[in-house]
């Protein structure tokens, strides 16, 4: 199972504005026997990023379970519980078009302008909703998943996404948006990383991920990318 999230590592976003594309015979093909039995809370995360779009960046954090339970009632808070700025919704292929199982993608940072609005309520919302028909395609759920479980997914769309780089030096202006193809080549990279975070999200879900003593012997040479410094003896 490794191997997936391995490949999911590897994965860029297409050139000419092509649509994600994953080998869904091959490092994406679901084992059933690979699915936790217990749907109660089942945890979930994912890290994805393409190093021509840096701040593009899509982390996610999740949770898949019943209706009837935690999970349940989370998705329904996140639905119900709004604020200025953290607006959460429902995620949609297109309007009126929610994915067999239902999801509810919650704002991880404030939206402060229609522009970044739009990245979310557009771009991350498509894209996280096409990942779940294409899992559900491909038999990564139970049968019966439509019926019983919710997802909720905390969606994070990087405060500089979609700006003008200022530079060596310089300070990002929250107003000065790119335009044109630039936009759209952001746009781009956010419903496609989008996409992969939610695959990768949907895998760590439905069969537990890693097994522990992967994650311990993982653990044990791991570095987090955004540590502010380097062990002593690291290279």
């Amino acid at each position: 199972m490794s191997r997936l999230l391995e490949v999911l590592g590897t994965l860029t976003v297409p050139e000419n504005f092509g649509q994600p594309k994953l080998d869904w015979n091959g490092p994406f093909k679901m084992d059933p026997s690979w699915r936790v039995a217990d749907f109660t809370l089942c945890p979930c995360e994912c890290l994805v990023a393409d190093g021509k779009f840096g701040y593009e960046i899509q982390h996610h954090d999740g949770l898949v379970g019943d209706k009837n339970g935690p999970v349940g009632h989370a998705f329904a808070n996140a639905l119900c519980r709004q604020a200025d700025g953290l607006n959460n919704m429902q995620g949609l292929v297109t309007a009126n078009l929610a994915p067999p199982v239902r999801l509810a993608l919650v704002t991880k940072v404030i939206t402060k302008s229609l522009n970044r609005v739009v990245q979310l309520w557009g771009d991350a919302q498509s894209g996280a909703a096409q990942a779940v028909c294409d899992c559900w395609e491909n038999k990564w759920f139970p049968a019966d998943a439509d019926k019983k479980l919710v997802i909720t997914c905390g969606v994070f769309i990087h405060p500089f996404a979609g700006l003008v780089d200022p530079g060596s030096g310089g300070k990002f202006d929250p107003k000065n948006f790119l335009d044109g193809e630039a936009m759209a080549k952001s746009k781009h990279a956010i419903y496609c990383l989008t996409y992969y975070g939610m695959v990768g999200m949907l895998f760590d879900a439905l069969t537990g991920g890693l097994t522990p003593d992967e994650r311990i012997e993982r653990a044990k040479t791991a570095r987090h990318p955004f540590l502010g410094f380097k062990f002593a003896g690291d290279a």
